[in-house]
């Protein structure tokens, strides 16, 4: 089971003028 206590969800901006168009990514730090 994954352990969402120790997970992160990080949002990247792929382009600096445009807001809209984000990449989010959830990392889990247990897995590292």
């Amino acid at each position: 089971m994954f352990n969402w206590h120790k997970s992160k969800y990080i949002c990247c901006n792929r382009s600096i003028r445009s807001k809209i168009r984000r990449k989010c990514v959830l990392v889990f730090l247990n897995l590292v």
